[in-house]
């Protein structure tokens, strides 16, 4: 089912999932993801997408590669005028839609303490090719995205790890200021505020 998606198997990519809410508004938010065979592994922390996926099994993934998109999905900031009718997002190039199946439950052990983690399986009933250009990553992609990452870690970070993703995060901001485009501009600016703001929790 992935041939013609470029995706190959036990790898991890990082995805857009869209999860309705009980007001029937949406929620998107990116994670990394594994397909095997023609199925998609997922590991959620508690949050709204598993409180969604539990409610409703029915879910979509969604592949872009802009990195404003990303963006506003981690920091919440996605509203109507971000999706179509059908609650597409506008830059997305593939939409998989999902059915979980299976749900185990993991206590991750770490230096915060014990956290269950739900790893949930999905058969993926449909695959849908809005345009035929394959989403590419540049390098200045690829630096957001690792910066979303860190980013949506920083509530178990004490004050030395927050510092060290501070500097971290300016020499990225270097990077991204010299070859980015404008979305890597507006992206940048957002992630900038989040930063300022939890530097006021430390």
């Amino acid at each position: 089912m992935f041939n013609n998606l470029n995706i190959e198997e036990n790898t991890r990519y990082e995805v857009l999932i869209t999860t309705n809410n009980n007001d029937n508004s949406y929620n998107t938010k990116p994670f990394g993801v594994l397909f095997k065979q023609d199925n998609v592994i997922l590991n959620l922390y508690p949050n709204n997408t598993l409180k969604n996926i539990r409610n409703n099994p029915s879910f979509t993934i969604q592949l872009s590669s802009n990195p404003l998109t990303f963006t506003k999905a981690l920091l919440g900031k996605l509203d109507e005028s971000d999706y179509d009718d059908n609650g597409i997002l506008k830059k997305t190039s593939r939409i998989l839609y999902a059915n979980a199946t299976d749900y185990v439950v993991i206590i991750h052990e770490d230096k915060y303490g014990d956290t269950p983690i739900t790893r949930i399986t999905a058969e993926i009933t449909d695959v849908v090719m809005l345009n035929n250009s394959p989403p590419t990553i540049n390098r200045t992609t690829n630096k957001i995205i690792e910066l979303l990452v860190k980013l949506s870690r920083v509530k178990y970070m004490n004050k030395e790890e927050f510092e060290s993703f501070k500097k971290e995060a300016d020499d990225s901001f270097k990077f991204i200021i010299k070859e980015g485009n404008q979305d890597h501009m507006d992206s940048l600016i957002l992630i900038k505020q989040e930063i300022k703001k939890n530097d006021e929790n430390y």
